[in-house]
């Protein structure tokens, strides 16, 4: 526990409720992931939706209008899987922004860079077991801290690509009765 307060009581969360948070958070990361693979299936929908209006022609001459909506479309759809495909995982490293440089005692929850920091398994298992419990609780406070910051901008990214793939769909729509009605 973490001590503090007027009468020196113990207070703040306990290691083991601060790993449980992170278990919480990478499972709140599978459901972001779920999530952003349903936007990239709708948004396949809507780009085979938007081929066959425009195949819907037949023999007759493009129409403008139809050509223009089914463009928007696509450029809306492009938007969307950008957005959707950043909230699966992030192009470059952008954990520094929610907190830092990782610690030794943190940088034993991210699994992609723990072989580069200890390139041994005898120097990981020697830094591992030298942490005290200070070190510990530090070190998964600022996992829980890098973990929400990266799950609200993961979020972020999920709810643009659902917004960006509703316009899509309203295109798509508007495409659809457009080349229904001039063909």
């Amino acid at each position: 526990m973490i001590e503090g307060g007027a009468a020196g009581r113990e207070r703040g969360l306990t290691l083991e409720t601060i790993r449980w948070h992170i278990a919480r958070e990478d499972q709140l990361r599978g459901a972001v992931t779920a999530r952003a693979g349903a936007v990239l299936s709708t948004n396949a929908l809507v780009v085979a939706g938007t081929a066959l209006a425009l195949s819907l022609k037949g023999t007759h001459r493009l129409n403008l209008a139809v050509l223009i909506s089914a463009f928007g479309a696509l450029v809306v759809v492009a938007a969307s899987v950008t957005c959707a495909a950043t909230a699966l995982i992030t192009l470059f490293r952008i954990d520094h922004r929610f907190y830092g440089p990782r610690e030794a005692a943190a940088a034993v929850y991210n699994y992609t860079s723990i072989s580069s920091r200890w390139p041994t398994f005898d120097e990981f298992r020697q830094a591992i077991a030298e942490q005290s419990p200070e070190q510990q609780l530090r070190g998964a406070l600022v996992e829980l801290w890098r973990a929400s910051g990266l799950h609200w901008y993961r979020y972020q990214r999920l709810r643009w690509a659902t917004r960006l793939l509703l316009v899509a769909i309203g295109l798509l729509l508007i495409t659809v009765a457009l080349a229904a009605v001039t063909y």
